[in-house]
Protein backbone atom coordinates (compact mmCIF):
# COMPACT_ATOMS: atom_id res chain seq x y z
CA UNK A 1 0.00 0.00 0.00
CA UNK A 2 2.99 2.25 0.40
CA UNK A 3 3.58 2.59 -3.13
CA UNK A 4 0.43 3.92 -3.67
CA UNK A 5 0.59 7.03 -1.32
CA UNK A 6 3.96 8.05 -2.49
CA UNK A 7 2.03 8.80 -5.98
CA UNK A 8 0.11 11.66 -4.96
CA UNK A 9 2.83 13.38 -3.31
CA UNK A 10 5.05 13.04 -5.79
CA UNK A 11 2.25 14.51 -8.17
CA UNK A 12 1.77 17.61 -5.75
CA UNK A 13 6.11 18.30 -5.61
CA UNK A 14 6.25 18.65 -9.38
CA UNK A 15 3.10 20.68 -9.76
CA UNK A 16 4.83 23.07 -6.81
CA UNK A 17 7.82 23.00 -8.36
CA UNK A 18 7.19 24.25 -12.26
CA UNK A 19 6.36 27.66 -13.72
CA UNK A 20 4.37 30.58 -12.26
CA UNK A 21 0.85 30.37 -13.46
CA UNK A 22 -0.01 31.93 -16.47
CA UNK A 23 -2.35 34.07 -14.92
CA UNK A 24 0.13 35.92 -13.44
CA UNK A 25 2.78 38.11 -15.75
CA UNK A 26 6.54 37.22 -15.62
CA UNK A 27 8.68 39.68 -13.52
CA UNK A 28 9.54 43.44 -15.16
CA UNK A 29 6.79 43.16 -17.48
CA UNK A 30 3.35 45.07 -17.19
CA UNK A 31 0.76 44.36 -14.83
CA UNK A 32 -1.67 45.90 -16.62
CA UNK A 33 -4.55 43.92 -18.79
CA UNK A 34 -5.28 45.11 -22.14
CA UNK A 35 -8.83 43.71 -23.87
CA UNK A 36 -8.96 44.80 -27.63
CA UNK A 37 -12.19 44.99 -29.13
CA UNK A 38 -13.83 42.30 -31.19
CA UNK A 39 -12.37 42.42 -34.45
CA UNK A 40 -8.67 43.44 -33.31
CA UNK A 41 -5.74 41.91 -32.13
CA UNK A 42 -3.11 43.35 -30.29
CA UNK A 43 0.53 43.14 -32.02
CA UNK A 44 3.74 44.26 -30.39
CA UNK A 45 4.27 47.06 -32.52
CA UNK A 46 1.00 48.69 -31.27
CA UNK A 47 1.18 51.17 -27.97
CA UNK A 48 -1.37 49.67 -26.09
CA UNK A 49 -0.77 52.63 -22.83
CA UNK A 50 -2.08 54.96 -25.69
CA UNK A 51 -5.63 55.11 -27.35
CA UNK A 52 -6.04 53.88 -30.58
CA UNK A 53 -7.47 57.66 -31.96
CA UNK A 54 -5.76 60.66 -31.07
CA UNK A 55 -8.92 62.42 -31.01
CA UNK A 56 -10.00 60.30 -27.74
CA UNK A 57 -8.74 61.16 -24.12
CA UNK A 58 -8.67 58.17 -22.14
CA UNK A 59 -10.25 57.57 -18.82
CA UNK A 60 -10.09 56.06 -15.64
CA UNK A 61 -13.22 53.14 -15.86
CA UNK A 62 -11.91 52.38 -19.13
CA UNK A 63 -14.27 54.71 -21.79
CA UNK A 64 -12.59 56.94 -24.28
CA UNK A 65 -14.46 60.18 -25.09
CA UNK A 66 -13.93 61.60 -28.74
CA UNK A 67 -13.62 65.36 -29.38
CA UNK A 68 -17.11 65.40 -30.84
CA UNK A 69 -18.80 64.25 -27.75
CA UNK A 70 -19.05 60.01 -28.71
CA UNK A 71 -17.98 57.62 -26.10
CA UNK A 72 -16.62 54.81 -26.73
CA UNK A 73 -15.84 51.74 -24.20
CA UNK A 74 -13.21 49.29 -23.99
CA UNK A 75 -15.97 46.68 -25.09
CA UNK A 76 -16.45 48.21 -28.69
CA UNK A 77 -19.70 50.04 -27.81
CA UNK A 78 -20.35 53.28 -28.83
CA UNK A 79 -22.40 55.63 -26.85
CA UNK A 80 -23.31 58.67 -28.40
CA UNK A 81 -24.53 62.13 -27.05
CA UNK A 82 -27.60 63.72 -28.43
CA UNK A 83 -27.63 66.99 -29.25
CA UNK A 84 -31.36 69.13 -29.09
CA UNK A 85 -31.15 72.37 -31.48
CA UNK A 86 -34.40 74.95 -30.71
CA UNK A 87 -36.31 75.69 -33.54
CA UNK A 88 -37.95 78.69 -33.72
CA UNK A 89 -41.00 79.27 -36.14
CA UNK A 90 -42.02 82.50 -37.32
CA UNK A 91 -46.27 83.08 -38.05
CA UNK A 92 -48.06 86.04 -39.87
CA UNK A 93 -51.61 87.03 -39.71
CA UNK A 94 -52.97 87.54 -42.83
CA UNK A 95 -55.94 89.43 -43.30
CA UNK A 96 -58.62 87.62 -45.69
CA UNK A 97 -60.25 91.06 -46.14
CA UNK A 98 -63.58 89.81 -45.78
CA UNK A 99 -62.73 90.73 -42.39
CA UNK A 100 -61.93 94.23 -42.43
CA UNK A 101 -64.52 96.85 -41.17
CA UNK A 102 -65.09 100.29 -42.08
CA UNK A 103 -62.68 102.35 -41.74
CA UNK A 104 -63.97 105.70 -39.96
CA UNK A 105 -62.94 108.53 -42.20
CA UNK A 106 -61.66 112.08 -40.90
CA UNK A 107 -63.70 114.13 -39.43
CA UNK A 108 -64.96 115.22 -37.14
CA UNK A 109 -62.80 114.19 -33.93
CA UNK A 110 -65.42 115.32 -31.51
CA UNK A 111 -67.15 116.31 -29.36
CA UNK A 112 -67.02 120.02 -29.87
CA UNK A 113 -67.52 121.33 -33.26
CA UNK A 114 -66.97 125.26 -33.91
CA UNK A 115 -67.51 126.55 -37.48
CA UNK A 116 -67.42 130.05 -38.89
CA UNK A 117 -68.88 131.35 -42.51
CA UNK A 118 -69.46 133.51 -45.10
CA UNK A 119 -72.16 133.82 -47.84
CA UNK A 120 -75.15 135.37 -49.44
CA UNK A 121 -78.71 135.48 -48.44
CA UNK A 122 -81.28 136.32 -50.66
CA UNK A 123 -84.67 137.17 -49.66
CA UNK A 124 -87.72 136.05 -51.11
CA UNK A 125 -90.75 137.96 -49.70
CA UNK A 126 -91.29 141.59 -48.68
CA UNK A 127 -90.38 140.58 -44.87
CA UNK A 128 -87.12 138.87 -45.24
CA UNK A 129 -83.87 140.76 -45.12
CA UNK A 130 -80.73 139.28 -47.60
CA UNK A 131 -77.37 140.23 -48.15
CA UNK A 132 -73.81 139.51 -47.28
CA UNK A 133 -74.30 137.14 -44.87
CA UNK A 134 -71.95 135.72 -42.10
CA UNK A 135 -72.81 132.59 -39.94
CA UNK A 136 -71.21 131.36 -37.23
CA UNK A 137 -71.88 127.61 -35.61
CA UNK A 138 -71.30 125.58 -32.26
CA UNK A 139 -72.18 121.84 -32.29
CA UNK A 140 -71.74 119.28 -30.00
CA UNK A 141 -71.91 115.55 -30.32
CA UNK A 142 -74.34 113.57 -29.34
CA UNK A 143 -73.59 110.09 -31.08
CA UNK A 144 -71.62 108.83 -33.95
CA UNK A 145 -73.77 110.54 -35.97
CA UNK A 146 -75.81 113.09 -34.66
CA UNK A 147 -75.23 116.60 -33.32
CA UNK A 148 -76.63 119.19 -31.12
CA UNK A 149 -76.46 122.20 -33.52
CA UNK A 150 -76.50 125.96 -32.64
CA UNK A 151 -76.39 128.57 -34.84
CA UNK A 152 -76.07 132.49 -35.08
CA UNK A 153 -75.90 134.37 -38.32
CA UNK A 154 -76.13 137.86 -39.73
CA UNK A 155 -77.33 139.18 -42.82
CA UNK A 156 -76.21 142.84 -44.14
CA UNK A 157 -77.76 144.53 -46.81
CA UNK A 158 -79.09 148.09 -48.05
CA UNK A 159 -82.02 150.25 -46.90
CA UNK A 160 -85.30 148.22 -47.60
CA UNK A 161 -87.71 149.72 -50.24
CA UNK A 162 -89.70 152.97 -49.12
CA UNK A 163 -93.07 152.63 -49.55
CA UNK A 164 -95.25 154.55 -52.33
CA UNK A 165 -97.39 155.97 -49.68
CA UNK A 166 -96.70 157.74 -46.69
CA UNK A 167 -96.97 155.25 -43.69
CA UNK A 168 -96.96 152.57 -45.97
CA UNK A 169 -94.09 149.80 -44.61
CA UNK A 170 -90.86 149.54 -46.64
CA UNK A 171 -90.40 146.25 -48.25
CA UNK A 172 -87.54 144.32 -48.09
CA UNK A 173 -86.36 141.24 -50.12
CA UNK A 174 -83.58 140.40 -52.34
CA UNK A 175 -80.33 141.90 -50.72
CA UNK A 176 -81.83 144.65 -49.17
CA UNK A 177 -82.60 144.72 -45.05
CA UNK A 178 -80.95 143.83 -41.80
CA UNK A 179 -81.49 140.35 -40.23
CA UNK A 180 -80.34 138.27 -37.44
CA UNK A 181 -80.79 134.67 -36.70
CA UNK A 182 -80.90 132.48 -33.43
CA UNK A 183 -81.67 128.90 -34.26
CA UNK A 184 -81.15 125.55 -32.68
CA UNK A 185 -81.32 121.98 -33.96
CA UNK A 186 -79.78 118.58 -34.75
CA UNK A 187 -77.25 117.92 -37.43
CA UNK A 188 -76.43 114.90 -39.03
CA UNK A 189 -73.00 114.10 -40.07
CA UNK A 190 -71.75 110.98 -42.49
CA UNK A 191 -68.81 110.22 -41.37
CA UNK A 192 -67.77 106.91 -42.40
CA UNK A 193 -65.41 106.78 -45.13
CA UNK A 194 -67.33 107.15 -48.69
CA UNK A 195 -66.81 104.56 -51.69
CA UNK A 196 -64.62 107.26 -53.70
CA UNK A 197 -61.70 106.73 -50.82
CA UNK A 198 -61.38 110.39 -50.06
CA UNK A 199 -62.28 112.31 -46.87
CA UNK A 200 -65.38 114.05 -48.53
CA UNK A 201 -68.77 113.71 -46.53
CA UNK A 202 -72.58 114.86 -46.34
CA UNK A 203 -74.03 116.07 -43.91
CA UNK A 204 -77.57 118.04 -43.26
CA UNK A 205 -78.93 119.85 -40.43
CA UNK A 206 -82.45 121.55 -39.42
CA UNK A 207 -82.88 123.98 -37.24
CA UNK A 208 -85.30 126.31 -35.88
CA UNK A 209 -85.69 129.42 -33.99
CA UNK A 210 -86.44 133.07 -34.57
CA UNK A 211 -84.81 135.53 -37.25
CA UNK A 212 -84.95 139.37 -36.42
CA UNK A 213 -86.44 142.11 -39.09
CA UNK A 214 -84.65 145.07 -38.76
CA UNK A 215 -85.79 147.77 -41.24
CA UNK A 216 -86.72 151.43 -40.29
CA UNK A 217 -87.53 151.49 -37.00
CA UNK A 218 -91.34 151.57 -36.24
CA UNK A 219 -91.97 148.79 -39.18
CA UNK A 220 -89.05 146.36 -37.21
CA UNK A 221 -90.28 142.40 -36.48
CA UNK A 222 -89.22 138.99 -36.41
CA UNK A 223 -89.81 135.36 -37.80
CA UNK A 224 -90.35 132.41 -36.24
CA UNK A 225 -88.72 130.16 -38.91
CA UNK A 226 -87.25 126.29 -39.47
CA UNK A 227 -83.94 126.20 -41.73
CA UNK A 228 -82.86 123.14 -43.16
CA UNK A 229 -79.41 122.98 -44.62
CA UNK A 230 -77.36 120.52 -46.74
CA UNK A 231 -73.98 120.24 -47.49
CA UNK A 232 -70.07 118.71 -48.50
CA UNK A 233 -67.38 118.88 -45.97
CA UNK A 234 -63.71 118.19 -46.75
CA UNK A 235 -61.16 116.98 -44.57
CA UNK A 236 -57.18 118.11 -44.35
CA UNK A 237 -57.06 116.45 -40.60
CA UNK A 238 -59.37 114.69 -37.75
CA UNK A 239 -59.37 118.22 -36.48
CA UNK A 240 -59.86 120.86 -39.82
CA UNK A 241 -62.08 121.21 -42.71
CA UNK A 242 -64.09 122.74 -44.89
CA UNK A 243 -67.61 122.83 -46.66
CA UNK A 244 -69.73 124.49 -48.63
CA UNK A 245 -73.49 124.63 -47.61
CA UNK A 246 -77.13 125.72 -49.16
CA UNK A 247 -80.17 126.28 -46.80
CA UNK A 248 -84.02 127.51 -46.93
CA UNK A 249 -85.62 129.22 -44.49
CA UNK A 250 -89.20 129.54 -44.12
CA UNK A 251 -91.78 130.71 -41.62
CA UNK A 252 -94.57 133.19 -40.65
CA UNK A 253 -93.25 136.60 -39.49
CA UNK A 254 -94.64 139.60 -37.52
CA UNK A 255 -93.50 143.09 -38.02
CA UNK A 256 -94.70 146.49 -36.62
CA UNK A 257 -97.58 148.89 -37.88
CA UNK A 258 -97.68 145.93 -40.75
CA UNK A 259 -98.58 142.87 -39.29
CA UNK A 260 -98.31 138.95 -40.04
CA UNK A 261 -96.46 138.12 -43.27
CA UNK A 262 -94.30 135.25 -44.51
CA UNK A 263 -90.63 134.69 -44.14
CA UNK A 264 -88.59 132.94 -46.86
CA UNK A 265 -84.63 133.18 -47.65
CA UNK A 266 -81.98 131.29 -49.22
CA UNK A 267 -78.74 131.05 -47.96
CA UNK A 268 -75.32 130.17 -49.75
CA UNK A 269 -72.35 129.72 -47.30
CA UNK A 270 -68.46 128.65 -47.48
CA UNK A 271 -67.31 128.00 -43.88
CA UNK A 272 -64.44 126.64 -42.11
CA UNK A 273 -64.86 124.05 -38.92
CA UNK A 274 -62.80 123.26 -36.30
CA UNK A 275 -63.46 119.62 -34.03
CA UNK A 276 -61.80 119.29 -30.54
Amino acid sequence: MRPFLLLPLFVWLVCAGGPASAQEPPPGSDHSVVTAPPGKTPSPADDLSAPDDPEETPTRDGTAVTVDGTAVTVDGTAVTTTTTEETTVVTRMVDPGYLKVTVPRLSARGPNLVSAGLGVRAGLSDNTPGGFLFATQYAWQISRAFWFDTQFAAAFGGRCDPADEVGEPTACGGLSGFGADLLAGIMMQWLDRPAWGIPLNPYMRVLTGVSFIISNGPHDGAAIVVRGAGGLRYSFTDEFAVGVELGLLLGPSFRNDVGSGGFAAFDFLLSAEYSF
